[in-house]
């Protein structure tokens, strides 16, 4: 139910259901994050902020029939973090290169 007010907020561009999204998921993405993220702490805390920003952007593509939300959000955290981490390894493998 919960759930469900917060993509019906979210559809309509309200804060509250951003408030009501990190209140209740911040816990979970940013475990999820932080499983897929590994060494790369630095980036975990712009990475949270990042899986929100998508959430909010991507919200109509969120199908109900497909998923449960709370999956949708932990995709999304999942891919997040393994972006990051592909992006910001390949710098750091190269400045210790350069080195």
């Amino acid at each position: 139910m919960e759930d469900e007010l917060i993509i019906k907020y979210i559809k309509r561009r309200k804060e509250k259901g951003m408030e009501m999204l990190i209140d209740n998921y911040r816990g979970i993405i940013t475990s999820v994050v932080r499983k897929h993220i590994g060494v790369l702490i630095n980036y975990e805390e712009e990475c949270v902020s990042d899986v929100f920003l998508s959430t909010w952007g991507n919200i109509k593509s969120f199908d109900k029939n497909k998923n449960n939300f709370k999956n949708w959000i932990c995709a999304i955290s999942k891919y997040k973090a393994i972006d990051y981490k592909r992006k910001y390894l390949s710098k750091i493998e190269t400045l210790d290169i350069s080195e």
